[in-house]
């Protein structure tokens, strides 16, 4: 729960976290079965689970804002999206790696055979969070 949130706020904010972890899921899983290579596969689940989670997330606050907010709108910057979807091509080439040696290492393979899931998931939340918090590819623009 955020600072100055109402448990209703934090019931929507805990559902659309759940909501868009579980579309992650069926996200990846979708990639994991496109013709092109695993490291593709995972930065595309994870720039969908970025853009879903904001958007999951934009939604619900349009649908169920603060109580105080009178004008409802939702900002969605091209500078700002377009740092959000290049740190999350970064961040998603090196989780595929990452997931990768350490499923090598801890002997754990569903890490390699599922980063397109896992990545999604994290994007998503990710999403959720950044939208949340003010920033990313949505902004809430209420006052």
């Amino acid at each position: 729960m955020f600072y100055g949130q109402s448990s209703r706020q934090a019931v929507t904010n805990a559902l659309a976290m759940l909501a868009v972890a579980v579309i992650g899921v069926a996200v990846g899983f979708a990639c994991e079965r496109l013709p092109v290579t695993p490291v593709v596969q995972t930065t595309g689940a994870g720039l969908i689970g970025v853009l879903l989670g904001s958007f999951t997330a934009a939604i619900l606050w349009l649908v169920s804002p603060p109580p105080a907010v009178q004008v409802k709108a939702v900002s969605f910057g091209l500078l700002e999206t377009m740092i959000v979807l290049v740190a999350t091509v970064a961040v998603a080439v090196a989780l595929h790696f990452g997931l990768g040696a350490s499923a090598s290492f801890v002997r754990w393979p569903v890490l390699a055979i599922h980063r397109a899931m896992i990545v999604s998931v994290v994007g998503g939340l990710f999403g959720v969070l950044s939208f949340l918090k003010g920033g990313g590819v949505a902004t809430p623009m209420g006052r």
